[in-house]
């Protein structure tokens, strides 16, 4: 089992302590189990919490390249804040929304762009 599987394991252990000692009635519950029983559930719904992680992290990596495209300003007055859809501006561009001035629609198009790793965006 990796690391990250372990450490859920420990975190599932401590938790099902906790619930032991809270609840007197657990332990009848648990011993009928027996040892081995109980600790290939244990792994098993530690396996399952590592799978459900590994999914989580796949997707807000997918999340994080997604916002690496560029974000621009309105070509005509410039408070609306678009996601480029291309290479070029377009009207296929998404609108992620309208801001009160056009300095403020160029800042925060600018800090997206900048913690995504873009420097030079096209406005």
């Amino acid at each position: 089992m990796s690391r990250g599987g372990r450490d859920l394991r420990d975190l599932v252990w401590r938790e099902i302590i906790k619930m032991g000692e809270a609840n007197p009635g657990f332990k009848a519950v648990v011993e009928p189990l027996g040892f081995f029983t109980f600790m290939s559930l244990v792994d098993g719904i530690a396996d399952a919490l590592t799978a459900a992680q590994r999914i989580q992290t796949e997707t807000l990596d997918e999340m994080v390249s997604a916002n690496r495209a560029v974000w621009r300003i309105g070509r005509e007055v410039g408070r609306t804040v678009y996601q480029q859809a291309g290479e070029e501006p377009s009207d296929d561009d998404a609108l992620i929304g309208v801001m009160d001035t056009p300095r403020l629609a160029l800042l925060a198009a600018e800090a997206v762009n900048r913690s995504s790793g873009i420097t030079h965006p096209e406005e």
